[in-house]
């Protein structure tokens, strides 16, 4: 996936998208990357912006993004292309504004140039006309969350106190199914301050604990929280 992405950009903006002009393609290039909070997709995006000193506009998409704000940033981002689009959280997109939206992404003139990167972490959230036609978002890259055995390397990696012993990495792994990689780290840092204060690791009930973080974030049931934090 990452060589996929690296090599497109790369030509995008080598010799002003020689690449593109040689091959006869449109020059402008759409991808969708999605999947749950917390995996990466953020750290992927200015891993792929770093790579190029070509200028980047982050849009954040918000219920009160409106046909002025599409119009404004796509007549900024035109002007400095060849150039990156990070549109942050598409799925945001209120439901009166998208027709312009895109429009406004099949315009030949707005997207001259333009590298256009889309991120969600709800995809099924997402305008169909979005994704299955060409020239709006090309590709769509799923950022999953880790399996068991990427899990278990990754907090062996962070492990720098050697606090785990094999068997109970394994375990950590094994009952840790669903969480991402930034939950992940709030486990470690949990069973650390338990460890550091009480000797003991005490991982168990803390996964328990944001596994049901997960299913209460997918229901949206938090105001029926017993535990609820807040006003």
């Amino acid at each position: 996936m990452k060589q996929d992405i690296f090599r497109s950009i790369d030509e995008f903006f080598n010799e002003d998208g020689h690449f593109f002009k040689e091959y006869g393609l449109p020059y402008k290039r759409g991808i969708l990357l999605y999947g749950s909070p917390g995996n990466g997709k953020t750290t992927l995006v200015k891993s792929i912006t770093g790579s190029t000193k070509a200028p980047v506009v982050y849009w954040q998409i918000t219920e009160f993004t409106g046909s002025h704000s599409i119009q404004e940033v796509f007549g900024i981002v035109t002007r400095l292309a060849p150039a990156i689009l990070v549109i942050e959280d598409i799925d945001s997109m209120p439901e009166y504004t998208r027709s312009v939206f895109l429009n406004t992404l099949d315009g030949t003139q707005s997207r001259e140039g333009l590298f256009i990167i889309g991120t969600t972490n709800y995809p099924q959230k997402i305008d169909p006309a979005l994704i299955n036609r060409a020239g709006r978002f090309d590709r769509a890259y799923e950022i999953p969350s880790p399996p068991q055995k990427v899990r278990e390397n990754y907090l062996r990696k962070v492990d720098k106190k050697k606090i785990f012993t094999e068997e109970v990495l394994t375990d950590i792994a094994k009952r840790s199914k669903g969480l991402s990689v930034s939950q992940l780290n709030e486990l470690y840092m949990s069973i650390a301050l338990n460890w550091h204060y009480d000797g003991e690791l005490g991982y168990e009930k803390r996964i328990n604990e944001l596994i049901q973080q997960n299913k209460r974030t997918l229901k949206n049931d938090w105001e029926e929280d017993d535990h609820s934090i807040g006003f």
